[in-house]
């Protein structure tokens, strides 16, 4: 389906910019939490450049791989989870949500909207064996923020 006004296009961070001139939108979906933290800093500021003044960057991620991290340790978790999964992670900070929040407004961002709710899943989606349910506590956020003039 064509829509005229969505325009898809490639974007090579931190290398280059997009090749449109400025962005009016950028969604960053659950992939923050890969980055280490001047790395996420660096993608920051990368999008209140590309961003034309007023232009909206929404973040949705979630905390959930700190968690799998941490309860790697016990071995009743850990030795359950896919091989070499842990090893594919990337250690982000306790206090993660926060952290990303005030590196946002950092990088020049004006927050308009945030929220955050904690979340509890039993799901074997990380284990070797289908049906072997390992418990999930983390956090999810969702942050507006706009680009001041």
């Amino acid at each position: 389906i064509e829509k005229n006004n969505v325009v898809f296009f490639e974007a090579d961070f931190p290398r280059s910019y997009p090749r449109v001139k400025i962005l009016s939108y950028i969604m960053a979906n659950k992939f923050l939490h890969h980055l280490n933290r001047p790395e996420r800093i660096e993608f920051l500021r990368w999008s209140v450049d590309a961003l034309q003044p007023k232009g909206v960057l929404e973040i949705l991620d979630t905390d959930l791989e700190h968690h799998i991290l941490k309860q790697s340790k016990k071995s009743e978790f850990g030795d359950k989870l896919i091989l070499g999964y842990r090893e594919t992670l990337v250690e982000v900070e306790k206090d993660f949500l926060n952290t990303l929040k005030c590196d946002v407004v950092s990088a020049g961002f004006q927050i308009t909207h945030f929220d955050s709710r904690d979340y509890y899943d039993e799901t074997d989606a990380f284990s070797q064996k289908s049906g072997d349910n390992l418990a999930l506590k983390f956090q999810g956020l969702e942050i507006m923020a706009e680009k001041p003039t």
